[in-house]
Formats: C-alpha cells, structure tokens, sequence
C-alpha cells in the first residue's frame, strides 16, 4: 500500500488503523493487517469479526491489488438484524 493510501500506526511490518479520517478506502478503527512477498495481503478488523486473506503469489509485487481487495471484501459485508 502507498503512504497515501493509509496512515498507519506501525506495528512491524504491517499497521494499525488508527481512525477513519485519513483512509482512502472502506475499513473500521483498529483494524490491522500486512502486505507481504509476491502479492499477499491479510486484513484482521477485530470490528467486523473479520479475518480476510489474498494469496496471489505474483512477482514482482503488484500493490494496487491491496486496495481493490480491501474495497470488495468491505462491500461484501452484510448486516445481520
């Protein structure tokens, strides 16, 4: 992800989303989550209850697939009454 994407608390080699004001995509306060080697991504958001994993295993990286995973997983959620 780019720095302009999030500013992330750092919490090694990922971050914490500390709140909502300067996110460039959907997510909740607290979530936290890591971009890894060839175009992996994990999204943890305590909030949501919500564990979300992407596996692509390409290389060379292709970071721009990190915000559309994000907005098609947050866009899929579904409110239980």
């Amino acid at each position: 992800m780019g720095k302009s994407a999030f500013r992330w608390r750092r919490l090694w080699a990922g971050g914490v989303l500390p709140d909502l004001t300067h996110a460039a995509n959907l997510g909740s306060v607290g979530q936290f989550g890591w971009g890894g080697a060839a175009t992996t991504y994990i999204i943890i958001d305590p909030v949501e209850d919500m564990v979300s994993i992407l596996m692509i295993q390409y290389w060379p990286l292709y970071a721009p697939i990190y915000g559309q995973f994000q907005t098609l997983v947050y866009q899929s959620i579904v409110e239980k009454y």
